[in-house]
């Protein structure tokens, strides 16, 4: 599979299922396909089980990190973090946790949870800050407001002005 799209970046998020065992088993193949990273391999609280592994290809906190004193933790054992409007507590607290990480030379991925393009908008503005950009949200939703973000060829356009109000 990955002889047809060879220049692509896969990352891989597996959402808190693995075990150290499972990642140590995964990290040289992973490395072996030019995986760009693993997000939250293991289950948040267990990241200390990290400290003893290799590292086949960079690992990102996502569910390991819930407020600003989490942060120092994953900046030991994460090379990037997954910022997300909802879970920082909006724009404000994601713009602090992103000073945090270029701080210290950790990388930024700008995520989101499920919700419309008005929701997402904001997140919009931190992309200039971030190694990758996660911003699909109105694209999973059956219905998303009206006017709403434009995505062409799976990029996401600058949110319009009526979005904003």
């Amino acid at each position: 599979m990955r002889a047809e799209a060879p220049e692509s970046e896969i990352i891989v998020d597996a959402n808190e299922s693995w075990t150290p065992v499972l990642y140590a088993e995964y990290a040289a193949e992973l490395a072996r396909l030019r995986v760009r990273l693993v997000e939250q391999p293991l289950p948040a609280g267990q990241d200390a089980a990290l400290d003893g592994l290799g590292r086949g290809v960079p690992l990102c906190a996502d569910e390991s990190v819930h407020d600003t004193q989490d942060l120092a933790a994953a900046a030991r054992r994460y090379d990037f973090i997954n910022i997300k409007l909802d879970k920082a507590g909006g724009l404000t607290k994601a713009i602090r946790r992103v000073q945090y990480a270029q701080e210290r030379g950790i990388g930024v991925i700008i995520g989101c949870m499920i919700g419309t393009s008005l929701g997402i908008a904001p997140a919009f503005l931190l992309g200039a800050f971030a190694s990758v950009i996660d911003l699909d949200a109105p694209l999973l939703l059956s219905h998303d407001r009206t006017p709403g973000i434009a995505y062409d060829g799976g990029l996401m356009q600058p949110p319009p002005a009526e979005l904003w109000g």
